[in-house]
């Protein structure tokens, strides 16, 4: 299943994704490892600072499907390279 990567990390290459505001992703990423939520790739800042590489982090739902959260500081740069 994981058949991508993201930096030197695998991760499941056909998932749903979506964005949030950098305080929304923490606030999730948190309430979430308080719940044990199982991830396929641990909350992250992978490739911090570099634009376009948000914070980012890969659960699955309760179907296993792969979902992306990432985490915006600036949503005006989601597209940047």
């Amino acid at each position: 299943m994981l058949t991508g990567l993201a930096g030197d990390k695998k991760v499941p290459m056909l998932h749903l994704g979506w964005t949030l505001a950098l305080t929304d992703w923490q606030a999730m990423a948190e309430r979430l490892r308080r719940a044990g939520t199982r991830y396929e790739l641990e909350p992250q800042a992978r490739l911090a600072g570099q634009p376009g590489k948000p914070p980012v982090k890969f659960l699955l739902d309760p179907f296993d499907n792969p979902i992306e959260v990432k985490g915006l500081a600036r949503p005006d740069a989601i597209y940047a390279t």
